[in-house]
């Protein structure tokens, strides 16, 4: 038997079933603020008062007007198989499915809010994202008043993506009646 090549500078990557293994034996926290992005986790900034706002605002929004046809989940997981599990600051799904039943094609939205994190939600995030199926993605940039509006997942890409100031309306393709302006979160 030919013993396995190491490559030097690899990293060893840790699967989705790892981390939650690694979770229930007590080994990693499962209460600590991180994600598994391509078998590498990785910790997450903690979230401040501008953050906490926005997305208690844009969950009770939802939830009174979408709420007895979606689930509005905070801090639902979405994995990417095998090596990929990210926590969306919000997801929006039909309330038929189940959480264990999230993957990314299933759900209605995803949003993230970025006060510290924009390049990473705008990139890497948004990345994956695509790679996952989810059809439509909102970035809310706090620091600049603006929302990115992904939609048209494809491979790791999106097919539109545009911007929409904080004072102007916005719906979610789950339900276009639905209009918010995230200016009105105070």
């Amino acid at each position: 038997m030919n013993a396995p090549t190491i490559i030097k500078d690899q990293k060893p990557r840790i699967s989705v079933a790892d981390l939650f293994h690694m979770m229930e034996q007590g080994v990693v926290d499962p209460s600590a603020k991180f994600e598994l992005v391509e078998g590498e986790i990785v910790p997450m900034s903690p979230q401040g008062p501008l953050h906490q706002d926005i997305q208690n605002w844009l969950a009770k929004q939802f939830e009174r007007k979408l709420g007895d046809r979606y689930w509005v989940a905070q801090g639902a997981t979405l994995i990417l198989p095998d090596h990929t599990a990210l926590d969306p600051d919000i997801c929006v799904f039909p309330i038929e499915l189940s959480a264990k039943d999230l993957a990314g094609e299933k759900v209605a939205l995803v949003i993230e809010i970025a006060v510290s994190s924009k390049r990473y939600d705008l990139g890497k995030k948004a990345e994956l994202y695509a790679r996952m199926g989810v059809p439509e993605l909102w970035v809310v940039d706090a620091n600049a008043r603006t929302t990115h509006v992904h939609r048209g997942a494809q491979g790791g890409g999106w097919r539109d993506i545009t911007s929409v100031r904080f004072e102007d309306s916005l719906s979610p393709l789950a339900d276009v009646t639905l209009s918010m302006r995230i200016a009105d979160a105070g």
